[in-house]
């Protein structure tokens, strides 16, 4: 960042600026300035111990540079430095602007702090609000989906009780999936009513009838005006 300075820009009309002139010309002018920018390189002082060294700086006498900063009220010195009333005003207006801009930034970000501990309080109470939330629609499908399990009917399971040997049934029901029979409890309540409505073991009841269900068998495949061996084909075995 490159540093700069303020120039009054009738400076050269400054009574002592004439003065100046009239004794150095422009030459001295120049030379003003130039202790200016040194002056200002140094906190705004210049060590009267350097006169020598900015005499050799600026390629002139020493007694010119000695003149400038002491015959024409442009300078004053305290305790071993050379000051400008210019510059000692210029620096505490800019040191007063870049306090005021400190307390400024300062106040805007406690500001924004406040705002995000505010933000961060609501969010840790969202969260947590979602987090619950979450947690119990979590809990409730789990708990439909038990109570769906132990809503499930179990086709098989419910034959089998009936007192039918698992091997025969589950060759029956082999054949019930081919022909896409429904196994529903509504099915299985129809099958238990058939099965008590045939008088025989449940077990027997199915072993006596071709598995699969659907049109009795007989010899030479003819069905007219044949009874049926055991008894009449019960609906169930359409299921």
């Amino acid at each position: 960042m490159k540093e700069y300075f303020s120039h009054d820009y009738h400076a050269r009309t400054d009574r002592k600026m004439i003065n100046l002139q009239m004794k150095h010309g422009m030459a001295g002018v120049g030379i003003y300035w130039c202790l200016i920018e040194i002056a200002y390189e140094n906190n705004g002082v210049i060590p009267i111990s350097d006169c020598e060294r900015i005499t050799f700086e600026l390629r002139t006498k020493y007694e010119r540079i000695k003149s400038v900063l002491e015959d024409f009220d442009l300078f004053y010195t305290e305790d071993g430095f050379y000051h400008s009333v210019s510059i000692d005003r210029r620096l505490l207006e800019r040191k007063e602007k870049s306090e005021s801009a400190r307390k400024s930034v300062n106040k805007r970000w406690e500001k924004t702090k406040d705002q995000d501990i505010n933000t961060n309080v609501l969010r840790t109470y969202d969260e947590r609000n979602t987090i619950k939330e979450k947690n119990i629609k979590e809990k409730n499908i789990k708990k439909k989906k038990e109570i769906s399990k132990e809503k499930k009917f179990d086709f098989k399971k419910s034959i089998l009780g009936l007192g039918v040997e698992e091997a025969i049934a589950t060759d029956w029901l082999a054949v019930r999936d081919k022909k896409r029979a429904s196994n529903t409890e509504t099915a299985f309540k129809a099958i238990k009513t058939q099965i008590k409505q045939s008088g025989l073991p449940a077990n027997e009841c199915i072993k006596s009838q071709p598995k699969g269900a659907g049109k009795d068998s007989r010899p030479n495949g003819s069905t007219k005006n044949r009874q049926p061996s055991i008894s009449p084909m019960p609906k169930w075995l359409k299921w």
